[in-house]
């Protein structure tokens, strides 16, 4: 999801990589739709609630994982769009 910005940026120097905020590249608006259903998706959608919540269990900050979520909903609204097919949480969240 490079086009969307939905990626942290990245600085490296040496050995030492840190990973900061989202890019500020992609459409603004596009960002901010994704995250405001991220957010609510986080409300009403057990399957993108359980997904925030482990990432939140593995120690990522809260709006990291709300990112993660939206770029999640970003790859679900493309497969529907591509495949033509409606949404089916048992595909998209295979159990392991």
């Amino acid at each position: 999801m490079g086009y969307l910005g939905l990626y942290p940026t990245l600085e490296q120097s040496g050995n030492k990589t840190i990973h900061g905020p989202i890019a500020k590249r992609g459409a603004k608006l596009a960002k901010k739709a994704l995250y405001q259903s991220a957010v609510a998706s986080i409300r009403h959608n057990k399957e993108l609630n359980k997904l925030f919540h482990d990432k939140v269990s593995l120690g990522r900050a809260k709006k990291e994982a709300i990112v993660i979520v939206a770029r999640k909903l970003a790859h679900i609204i493309l497969s529907i769009y591509k495949n033509n097919v409606a949404y089916n949480p048992k595909r998209v969240f295979v159990s392991s």
